[in-house]
This record gives C-alpha cells, structure tokens and sequence, in this order.
C-alpha cells in the first residue's frame, strides 16, 4: 500500500508539473503575441505616442504638421524612407534601417540609438538628443548639422557636408556667481568613422558659443577620442577656442 501511495504521490506532483510548465509556456506565448512588430503603414496621428515594436510597409511622406512621436519603441524601416518637414521625436528609442530619413528635421529626443540608416538633407540636425547617442553603420550627408549629444558613440559612420557641426558634443550650464554660461561633458567616441567636409556654410548664430566663434568637424568642451581608424577634418574646443589636435587639419 506504501508503495503505491509513494506512486499516485509522485504522479501527482509529475501533473502538477506539467501543468505549471504547460501555464509558463502559454504566458510566454501570449507575451511575445503582446509584443509582436506592428505594422506602420501610415504616418500617425501627431498626438499618438507609440509604444512597443513597429516596422514600416512602405515609404511614409507625412505632411509638415506632423510629428512622429516614439517612446520606448523600436521602428524598423526595412529598406524604406521617411520624408517629413518635422522631426522624429525618440524617448528612449531605437530606429533601425536600412532605411533613409530626408527631408525633415531629423531625430529630436533624449536617449537615441540608430543603426544601419541615412540621413540626407535633413532642415535641422539629423540626431539630438539631450542625453545620449549611439551611431552604428550610420551615414549623415547634407544636412543643416550632424549630431548634438553631451554623450556619443559613433561606430562605422559617416557625417559629412553638413553645413554647420558635424558633430557638437556638450552640455553647457549657467555659473549665477561668475554671469557666464560654461560648458561641461561631452563624450564622444568615433570608432571606425569619419566626421569630414562639415562646416560648409555655417551659421554665425548656430556656431558661436560665448566668446568662442565657429563651426567644425567637431565642436565640443573636452577632448573627444579617435579609435581604429577614425579621422576628422578639424576640431574646436568651445571651451578654449582652439582646436584639439586630433584631427587632419588641426
């Protein structure tokens, strides 16, 4: 009798089993349905934020009024394009290509990675972010300026022919005791890039930071670093007014 108690024991605990892992794997299920890709056929509504994973179906052309707004989200443009007059606004975002976005204002946002897209002729920076950003296989061409982040990395990439910075990496503050706005930060690595040809017609407005005027390959308040192969055309501390020493043309 002992023995078959041990037995309907253990056969109760082997269906007990089953049935958790059975439960776990239908959880599992229905969370990766939950965060399937979405399809993005269509710009959006300018006052919808989008959440989770989408992919674009074919190339979006959004009117001037609207923004793309993405928190939290991953788009993928799989060999599509966005054309727009207003920015691509990314809250802790990825965007992956390929892909091209042109025309428009560029990514605006606070936490940005972009991997494998072009960005041409954009109005206004191609990538800000008042955070960080991270580049991976990105090509930046033609447009009103390349990067603006106090921290970024810049793997496998392009800027060239923007007509301001290619890249502006610093944070700036206001000392209340001294009247005068100071610069701070500014992390930038390029690994395997080239920042070259920026600085093509810049604006006396744009490149002029306290007492130190001009635009440049890279403007930033501390020295930037160069990794397996990178080079840059010409380098600005806006810090000191004098270039760092680590591009071709310093």
């Amino acid at each position: 009798m002992a023995s078959n108690t041990s037995l309907c024991a253990r056969a109760r605990c082997y269906a007990l089993a089953f049935s958790a892992l059975a439960l776990s794997l239908l959880f599992l299920s229905l969370a990766s349905m939950s965060h399937a890709a979405q399809p993005l056929s269509e710009c959006p509504d300018p006052a919808t934020w989008l959440h989770g994973d989408y992919y674009l179906t074919g190339d979006l052309a959004c009117p001037t009024d609207v923004q793309i707004h993405l928190s939290h989200a991953r788009l993928d443009l799989r060999g599509f394009s966005v054309t727009s007059a207003f920015n691509v606004f990314c809250h802790h975002c990825s965007i992956t290509g390929p892909g091209t976005l042109t025309g428009m204002g560029g990514i605006d946002g606070d936490t940005v990675r972009v991997v494998n897209v072009t960005f041409r002729d954009t109005t206004a920076r191609a990538v800000r972010a008042v955070r960080s950003v991270r580049l991976v296989n990105v090509r930046i061409e033609n447009c009103w300026a390349g990067v603006e982040a106090p921290r970024a990395s810049i793997i496998d990439s392009v800027i060239t022919g923007s007509s301001n910075d290619g890249i502006t990496a610093y944070s700036s503050g206001y000392d209340p005791g001294q009247h005068e706005v100071y610069c701070y930060g500014g992390k930038l690595k390029l690994v395997n890039s080239v920042v070259t040809g920026n600085n093509a017609n810049p604006s006396a407005l744009d490149c002029r930071f306290e007492a130190v005027d001009g635009c440049a390959d890279i403007r930033a308040c501390t020295s930037p670093r160069l990794a397996s192969g990178s080079s840059c055309g010409k380098s600005l501390s806006v810090d000191t007014g004098q270039p760092f020493g680590i591009c071709d043309l310093d």
